[in-house]
């Protein structure tokens, strides 16, 4: 009877102490919006800081979330007319943390329009590196913060008086993979 019994206990022991640890891959889509308003007379800089931890607050991961890749997966641009503007479109050049992602864009200023459109002259350089800098934050923590500044003019008569807001939406898509144990039956 004492070996049945133990022999029971040692195979509920066994049973218990045996897990398969699987791992499940999730991808996540988050959008962000950087705002700029641009009041001013020729050529202009504008800088708007994007946070990492905000975007780890917006994204919502798990804690035990195993980052894999991140990408960045479009890039758009809006112009909005303001009152006072003169000019009829604006040349920009954008830098991530002063790496170019964009080079020489020109967004025409429509008072009429505000749409987004996909942003040309993308320098894949650049764009890589924005990737490379949130992958980096996600594993290490590094950089707290990400600066996007533009720099333009009014186009095609540079000089001319800007009164606009720029939007420009960053699309990321992450990877990630969560851990789970299961019992070995």
């Amino acid at each position: 009877m004492k070996t049945m019994l133990f022999s029971v206990m040692l195979l509920a022991l066994l049973m218990l102490g045996a897990c398969e640890t699987r791992t499940f891959e999730y991808v996540t889509t988050l959008s962000r919006t950087l705002d700029y308003t641009v009041d001013h007379e020729g050529a202009f800089n504008q800088t708007s800081v994007v946070t990492t931890s905000d975007l780890n607050d917006e994204m919502d991961l798990p804690e035990d979330a195993i980052i894999g890749e991140i990408y960045v997966e479009a890039l758009a641009v809006a112009v909005e007319n303001l009152s006072n503007n003169q000019a009829t479109a604006v040349i920009m050049d954008g830098y991530a943390n002063d790496r170019m992602f964009v080079n020489d864009l020109v967004s025409p200023i429509d008072p009429a329009t505000y749409e987004f459109t996909a942003m040309a002259n993308l320098v894949s350089a650049g764009v890589k590196a924005i990737s490379d800098d949130l992958a980096a934050y996600f594993m290490t923590g590094s950089p707290p913060t990400i600066a996007f500044r533009l720099e333009g003019d009014s186009h095609p008569t540079p000089g001319e008086t800007i009164h606009i807001r720029i939007t420009i939406e960053v699309t990321l898509t992450v990877q990630y993979a969560l851990e789970t144990e299961f019992p070995d039956i």
